[in-house]
């Protein structure tokens, strides 16, 4: 799959409690021609926003008002399989080593600092999304071997 591919097939999910920057971040991804973008500022519902939209990579701020962020990461991860790589942006306050710590603790791939660099947050997600289609790729070849090693084994 091609970087084309997947940025028209990829599904970000954005989590801010401000409507500004979920504004923003939705500008940034619509612009660089993204095609699957939904935002929420209601982490209460995150999980269940999760399982619905299975999202390719997730956008999400620390600073949320109704939930721990840090308890959100780590029940998204614990909720899926070993094998599934789902990453997840954590953007933190600037100077707050700690947060940083915490996020990659929690299930954070990576982390942006606020106020973000644009070109560089858009990097770190192209970077996150290619990483999480070759997980993927290898995934289904790695199911696709397993079945074709069954079908070899005599039945019993």
């Amino acid at each position: 799959m091609n970087w084309e591919e997947i940025r028209q097939s990829a599904r970000v999910l954005i989590v801010t409690p401000r409507q500004n920057e979920i504004h923003l971040l939705e500008a940034m991804f619509e612009t660089a021609h993204y095609q699957k973008v939904r935002s929420t500022s209601k982490a209460r519902y995150l999980e269940a926003i999760v399982s619905n939209y299975q999202p390719d990579l997730i956008i999400l701020d620390t600073d949320l008002e109704d939930r721990d962020a840090y308890e959100v990461m780590e029940r998204i991860q614990a909720e899926m399989s070993g094998d599934e790589y789902l990453p997840v942006i954590a953007v933190v306050r600037l100077a707050q080593p700690e947060d940083r710590l915490r996020a990659l603790i929690g299930g954070a791939r990576d982390v942006v600092d606020k106020p973000f660099d644009r070109l560089e947050l858009m990097l770190r997600a192209r970077l996150q999304l290619e990483a999480r289609f070759l997980a993927k790729r290898l995934l289904a070849g790695r199911m696709v071997a397993i079945t074709r090693a069954r079908a070899l084994l005599p039945v019993s």
